[in-house]
């Protein structure tokens, strides 16, 4: 505990380290094994028109015109944890019927352990309380971002 409050009260690292704990936690569950920190897994059109791609819906937010958005992680194979954040509106997010359990398999596997099927449907807004813990993690990554400028 000693050596970890040491690396977080270092700027750059502190920030650095902090964002890639909170990452790594939420591919591996939390220590009850109850839940990853993705809500739920999610379909969206990236990287163009008609080509689809798995993400974990991480939280919501608002943009300025009072829009609701959506704040996708996409993990990369066979990395997830080099993968990027996509902010794209709720209205082109979709569920899929895929545990977060199976998606993680899809991406740690490259594609190779797939379902054989994949129900999409548009995706239902999260309660409030995703909104408030989105804007605590932009301010961390905000600062990580700012630091590392």
């Amino acid at each position: 505990d000693a050596i970890q409050n040491f690396v977080m009260r270092m700027p750059v690292v502190g920030s650095l380290y902090s964002s890639a704990r909170r990452l790594i936690e939420s591919l591996a569950g939390n220590k009850d094994n109850e839940s990853t920190g993705f809500k739920r897994v999610v379909m969206i059109e990236h990287p163009r028109k008609g080509a689809w791609t798995v993400g974990f819906l991480t939280g919501t937010a608002t943009n300025e015109n009072n829009e609701q958005l959506a704040i996708v992680y996409i993990p990369t194979a066979p990395t997830p944890t080099s993968g990027l954040v996509s902010i794209v509106p709720f209205k082109d997010v979709y569920d899929t019927d895929i545990s977060i359990a199976d998606a993680m398999s899809l991406v740690f596997s490259g594609g190779i352990t797939s379902p054989t099927s994949i129900v999409k449907r548009k995706a239902v807004k999260e309660p409030e309380i995703a909104q408030t813990k989105t804007i605590a993690s932009c301010i961390s990554f905000y600062t990580f971002y700012s630091y590392s400028k």
